[in-house]
């Protein structure tokens, strides 16, 4: 795999639709990773899951900054100390899949914003 070419390594990589998949790829040989790392960084960004992303305007600075910089955001980088180093990274993981489980809730019982609201309201009336 080391003496496939980067283009079609990236092309193979492009296929992947999840970010783990991609960072198995990375992690198949040191020669392969060193090849992609630097190609790797948009695909990274647009696979990252919505808890890895910073708010708009701290990714609008960080970008900036790494651009002043004369480089690119480094997005592997950055999603591995998400998902595997920052313990408050993964406790935000942990908190929007929270928030996931309950817009599930709420789809399959067909809850609009207005019921879940007045029913936050009820319970916090309740325990006044």
């Amino acid at each position: 795999m080391e003496l496939l070419p980067v283009e079609l390594l990236v092309m193979v990589a492009e296929e992947l639709d999840c970010l783990l998949d991609v960072t198995l790829l990375l992690l198949v040989s040191k020669t392969l990773r060193h090849k992609l790392v630097v190609r790797m960084d948009a695909l990274v960004k647009e696979l990252a899951e919505q808890w890895m992303v910073p708010p708009v305007d701290d990714l609008a600075a960080l970008e900036r900054a790494a651009k002043d910089q004369g480089r690119g955001f480094p997005w592997v980088k950055y999603a591995h100390t998400c998902a595997f180093k920052s313990p408050s990274m993964r406790n935000r993981r942990r908190i929007f899949g929270i928030c996931e489980q309950i817009a599930r809730i709420a789809e399959r019982d067909d809850l609009d914003d207005e019921q879940l609201g007045d029913d936050v309201e009820v319970e916090e009336a309740s325990t006044a």
